[in-house]
């Protein structure tokens, strides 16, 4: 608001000078009454990191709790060109979520990126750094990572046929002992081969075509002495 300040015996030479006032307006909250906290522009309270630009990535649905839910605080874990890892305390007890480039091993627990590592850490952080997860981002030193779409980790199973299971035992038979070999021949040293062992149960599930029945039979041979060894491990995964 400019104002002329004129002195009592009229305007003469020097009695003129110009004073400029600044006017400040008032919020509605402050024209109300109403107490307020006047916080510096670059406060982080003041919304400054909350409007920090994130960076898309794919998450895992393995994390969308993580990153719906309340924002957490976090620990660095390890930090390396293709992927950064976080601890997080939940009421359950300590979970891990990544940010991962996509050029690294797609672990269920990540939230993948859409660009490769180019040999630097995603974040110049050491380990034990803090860090923030929930809310709809992760963030983690001057990285801010939030889902823009999302990624089911869970392998998709071949729908159970147990038509050939048949199949599946001969051919299973055959890479033991070879070709020609009779059906009741078909035992492993070290396990029961009367009609109430294991491999009788699995020979009758697999004559039935009972799916249930045979993976229950195999189940019960996973983990046994007989498996130790690689080959015959390798046998037990054949069957279920």
């Amino acid at each position: 608001m400019r104002t002329i300040d004129e002195s009592a015996g009229g305007q003469t030479a020097g009695t003129h000078h110009t004073t400029t006032h600044r006017t400040t307006h008032p919020g509605r909250a402050a024209r109300a009454g109403v107490p307020t906290l006047h916080l510096p522009r670059n406060s982080p309270e003041n919304g400054a990191a909350g409007n920090r630009a994130s960076v898309p990535a794919q998450a895992s649905t393995g994390v969308a709790d993580l990153l719906r839910g309340p924002v957490r605080s976090a620990r660095v874990l390890l930090s390396v060109p293709a992927a950064v890892y976080l601890t997080v305390q939940t009421p359950q007890g300590p979970d891990v979520v990544g940010v991962l480039t996509s050029d690294a091993a797609r672990l269920p627990l990540g939230c993948v990126l859409f660009r490769p590592s180019n040999g630097r850490p995603l974040v110049s952080v050491p380990s034990g750094a803090p860090a923030r997860v929930g809310g709809g981002r992760l963030v983690v030193g001057d990285l801010t990572v939030s889902a823009a779409a999302w990624w089911d980790p869970r392998p998709k199973l071949p729908t159970a046929r147990p038509a050939l299971l048949p199949e599946g035992v001969r051919q299973l038979r055959a890479a033991l002992y070879g070709e020609g070999v009779p059906h009741s021949a078909f035992v492993l040293p070290g396990l029961p081969s009367g009609p109430s062992g294991p491999l009788a149960a699995l020979r009758g599930a697999v004559r039935r075509a009972d799916l249930d029945a045979a993976l229950r039979t195999a189940t019960r041979l996973v983990g046994l002495p007989v498996f130790v060894k690689p080959s015959r491990a390798g046998s037990s995964i054949g069957i279920t």
